[in-house]
Formats: C-alpha cells, structure tokens, sequence
C-alpha cells in the first residue's frame, strides 16, 4: 500500500506518501488535476478522426479529460485512479454532463487493472508520473493494452539538455524523447505550453491549494509539519514549471 502511496504523491507532485489521505480535501476545487481536456482533445479530433474510438485514461483523476472527450468526440472513456473520492466526483461529474453512459470509472491500481485492458485506440498519460516505472516503463506497458496503429496522449514535461539544474523529477529533452523511441513511439504531434500561461494558471492553482492547507493545519494541528511541507513541495514544482521545466502534450503513435 505504501508503494502505491508513494506513486500517487508523486503524480500529484507530493514527495510524503502521508499526504496522500488528505489529497481529496486540499484538491477539493480543482476539477481538471493533470492535462488540458481542450488540448487533449483537440489533438485526437485533429489526427484521429475515426468514430467509436476506445480510450484508457489512466490516473484520470476527477474525470475531466475522459469527460470532454466523451462530450465532444463520441467515444468511449474507461478511466483509472486509485482515489475513490477521485472516481466518485468523476463519475458526479459525469452524470452531470450526460456522459454517463460513454465514461466508465474504476477505483483500484493500474498495475494490476492495466492487464484487463485490450484493443483501445488511446490511451491517456496526463501527467500521471510513475505510473509503472519512468516514461519508457509508461508507455511500454501501456502499449501491450492499445491497437495497431495506437496513440498515446502523454502531457509531461522536460528540461533543456544544457541547463545547470540539479531539478531530478524531469529527464533532459534528448533523454525524454529517447524513452519515447525505445518504447516504439514516433511523436505524431506536439504542443508546447508558453510559460505566461503555465505562470498565471499555477498562480490560481496554488493559492487554491494554500487556503485549503492552512485549514487543514487549523483542524489539524498535530499534523502541521505534514501539510506544510506539502505546501513547499507545491511551491517548488509550481516554480520549476515557470522557470525551467518545458512543458507540453504530445501525441505518440506505435511504430509500425
């Protein structure tokens, strides 16, 4: 359990797996936790233009990406989080929506859910971290679950091959687009995110996450140096996703 504690810190940027009980609460305002459900869209629609196309989002979180591509493409979304509260706000969310009937959201760990997938059209890696391992593990053994030709959404990021920083949770550019290679991916598409936006979007997201620490530390005192050391850690990756990091969303398709 507390391997799989870790993961999930560590996908939602947390390093303490003991943070992980108290996500729910500090993300209660966020809806969208990992990619954006208009970029990821409008990648598929633009290079998958089939119709009923089966898509695995893995580590989907509240649902919002899995949602707006069932809204606006038609097709079916099978989503995975291990966050119960996670997939009972996805599936609110979907009823709310009209989708109910195209998204379909499971509570448990994609290490042992990922074997009962076969034949999807995409899959979604939104931001999602080690989810198996590092990007290739990611996306090796998201390959066994997809179509010939199939495509994954990654949104990650990376930093540049001659940067000085000692920043360890981003390989460099020549490294991460090495892992893509060697899993048997081409990049289809790619969309860089402008730092500005990255700024001002983090800016909200973070005040956000602030408040609802601090009423944690005020309900829970004895557990102060927990929730503030998340807070931290927050503050951290908001910067180095301002400064150094290059972030975006790629479209990868299997090698032929």
């Amino acid at each position: 359990m507390k391997d799989i504690e870790k993961r999930i810190a560590e996908s939602l940027d947390g390093f303490n797996p003991d943070i992980v009980p108290h996500l729910p609460y500090i993300l209660q305002d966020l809806w969208e936790l990992g990619a954006d459900p208009a970029t990821v869209a409008d990648l598929i629609q633009k290079n998958i233009p089939e119709p009923g196309l089966k898509v695995l989002d893995i580590g989907c979180g509240k649902g919002a990406v899995s949602i707006r591509l069932a809204e606006k493409l038609d097709c079916t979304v099978y989503g995975i989080d291990f966050m119960m509260e996670f997939i009972e706000d996805a599936r609110r969310f979907a009823k709310q929506f009209g989708v109910e009937n195209k998204c379909f959201f499971r509570q448990g760990d994609a290490h042992v859910l990922i074997d009962e997938y076969n034949q999807m059209d995409v899959a979604i890696l939104g931001a999602v971290g080690p989810v198996f391992g590092n990007l290739q593990d990611n996306l090796t053994r998201i390959k066994a679950a997809l179509n010939s030709p199939g495509y994954v959404v990654l949104d990650d990021g990376f930093l540049e091959d001659d940067t000085t920083s000692t920043y360890n949770r981003a390989v460099r550019r020549s490294e991460f687009f090495r892992q893509i290679r060697d899993a048997g991916f081409t990049v289809a598409e790619e969309v860089i995110f402008h730092r500005d936006k990255i700024e001002d979007t983090d800016e909200k997201m973070f005040r956000q996450l602030k408040n609802r620490v601090e009423e944690l530390i005020q309900k829970k005192p004895s557990e102060k140096d927990l929730f503030q050391e998340y807070l931290k850690s927050q503050e951290y990756e908001f910067h180095m996703l301002a400064t150094e990091i290059v972030t975006g969303t790629w479209l990868l398709k299997t090698d032929k």
